[in-house]
């Protein structure tokens, strides 16, 4: 009984004993802390202000700033293009 305690519990769902709950749990933990970790990020002021991504390659996804003729990740040329207000 002592050794059934003591198994790690199983988080893949492709493997038999996958238990959701316990998945969920660890997405929860996952969320409080980058959440946690964002509002310490917020509240110090010397950190730079968050990315605004005005453009997307439309090869690879990749996010920018600014337009780029090559794309950094992927290399595609003239495939970064504006995005619209909100699709981020």
């Amino acid at each position: 009984m002592a050794e059934e305690s003591a198994k790690v519990p199983v988080t893949d769902s492709r493997v038999a004993g996958f238990d959701p709950e316990v998945e969920a749990s660890h997405a929860e933990a996952a969320a409080a802390e980058a959440a946690a970790a964002a509002a310490a990020k917020a509240a110090d002021p010397t950190s730079p202000p968050p990315p605004t991504h005005t453009h997307r390659c439309g090869m690879c996804g990749a996010m920018y700033e600014s337009l780029l003729h090559l794309c950094a990740a992927c290399g595609a040329s003239d495939s970064v293009t504006a995005i619209a207000k909100g699709e981020e």
